[in-house]
């Protein structure tokens, strides 16, 4: 130890009182300094992160609410090419108003550089759902229900992508990792489970027939929503631990909820 302190010693030695103390001052300056970019840099992270995760909530909203226009947007077309042509003009409103939700999901990808790497998968949803709205008044119901759930598919793969892409399940509280994992993730799959059964259920009813596979069909979509709906439940229990406020909700949900898919 004295021999790797020597050198410094001697320069000490040579040096005056005010040499000394300017050395001294220098040390505790330049160990400050690197001590406060460190934490700057950790801010920073910080502070990037929290960025991402504000630009992938912003973009999430108008992407998921253009869903569930596209969902009612779907029932609605099975109706009118099943024999009810009345319901087109509300059709078309639907579909208008699923437009703008996505015009604002743009806006919310073009600010946002991080999620730049979504931005193939969207344009060709995009162009997907413009080609149906144009050539889909010239598609059978079972043609149109297909189509229509591409289209969506591809817009929950994107949702995923924006998620992965902007760290929102990177969060370190479990509380907040299971709240986003429900409500952005698995609450969408699940909604669009319930939609699919619901079309196929308004085809098989404007037909007022259907064949063994499309019965056996709408029973696996009822199981899977039924083991989706209890995934969504125990990741919203997990998230509650801890906020009695949540639990009293989750309790609402589940009882008004359960016995209709049971």
């Amino acid at each position: 130890m004295h021999t790797l302190l020597a050198p410094a010693v001697a320069l000490l030695n040579r040096l005056s009182f005010r040499g000394k103390f300017t050395i001294i001052i220098l040390c505790v300056l330049i160990a400050l300094a690197g001590l406060g970019g460190s934490l700057g840099a950790a801010l920073w992270g910080e502070v990037r992160h929290t960025r991402n995760e504000q630009a992938g909530v912003a973009t999430l909203v108008p992407t998921l609410h253009a869903v569930q226009m596209i969902q009612q947007h779907r029932g609605q077309m099975v109706s009118v090419l099943s024999g009810k042509p009345e319901l087109k003009p509300r059709a078309d409103e639907t579909a208008a108003q699923a437009d703008r939700w996505l015009d604002k999901a743009d806006a919310a990808l073009a600010a946002s550089p991080t999620l730049s790497g979504t931005a193939t998968g969207w344009t060709a949803v995009r162009k997907d759902w413009k080609d149906l709205v144009i050539s889909g008044g010239s598609l059978d119901a079972a043609a149109s229900r297909i189509a229509h759930r591409k289209v969506i598919e591809a817009l929950l793969a994107h949702a995923k992508a924006v998620i992965s892409a902007s760290g929102l399940l990177l969060d370190t509280e479990a509380g907040s990792f299971y709240m986003i994992d429900a409500t952005l993730d698995a609450l969408p799959e699940l909604i669009e489970r319930i939609g699919k059964m619901r079309a196929t259920g308004n085809l098989l009813l404007s037909r007022k027939t259907g064949s063994d596979q499309e019965r056996e069909d709408l029973t696996v979509l009822m199981a899977t929503a039924e083991a989706e709906y209890r995934k969504v439940i125990q990741k919203l229990r997990r998230a509650s631990e801890g906020h009695p406020e949540i639990v009293t909700s989750i309790a609402a949900l589940e009882s008004g909820t359960g016995p209709h898919l049971a």
